[in-house]
């Protein structure tokens, strides 16, 4: 006899398992659907989420360098001052020939102060040619014939910016001969 032609096969399931194990196997699809669907909003959060995160990251970095700039602004506003001060007694002591070694020591001084501010991004408003609304401020008109509407004639306080931001304008005194001076298209 030979061995193997007589093994049993599973008996067939009857109709109502069958369909049992359809309704079992849908079941299964919807929950594996749900799972899916699940996932793929689980993954959309978090590509959100990450970009959220570099781009907070970016703005950070942005902001940090902006702060850079205009942390010292108050100190160099006030230093500005000091600047002026030095100026004006230079300007008054070279008149007078006493305390040479004094004048020169503060000379010194006014440059080494005026290039440690230029290091930090101070540069002057230039004074030249006609008046700007933007960076200079009118404290005195003459009146001049000879000279242009809104033309500068003499400087009573220089004006500065810090890395390019002006943090105080120009006090001028200009031209005015019965003609409007506005400084709106004298740009600086």
């Amino acid at each position: 006899m030979v061995r193997g032609k007589h093994h049993r096969s599973p008996p067939e399931p009857e109709g109502s398992e069958v369909e049992a194990l359809r309704k079992n196997i849908l079941g299964l699809e919807e929950e594996l659907n749900k799972q899916k669907n699940q996932s793929e909003e689980y993954r959309g959060l978090l590509q959100r989420l990450q970009a959220d995160f570099e781009n907070h990251i970016k703005r950070s970095e942005i902001d940090r360098r902006e702060f850079q700039k205009t942390a010292s602004q108050g100190l160099v506003e006030k230093l500005v001052d000091v600047l002026d001060t030095m100026e004006i007694a230079l300007k008054a002591s070279s008149k007078d020939s006493a305390g040479e070694k004094m004048l020169d020591g503060f000379r010194r001084v006014y440059k080494q102060l005026d290039l440690i501010l230029k290091a930090e991004g101070l540069e002057e408003v230039s004074n030249e040619g006609l008046f700007n609304l933007d960076v200079h401020e009118v404290v005195e008109t003459l009146s001049d014939g000879s000279k242009h509407d809104g033309e500068i004639v003499d400087v009573v306080q220089k004006g500065y910016r810090l890395n390019g931001k002006l943090i105080r304008a120009s006090k001028v005194i200009i031209i005015k001969n019965n003609g409007e001076c506005d400084g709106k298209n004298n740009r600086d």
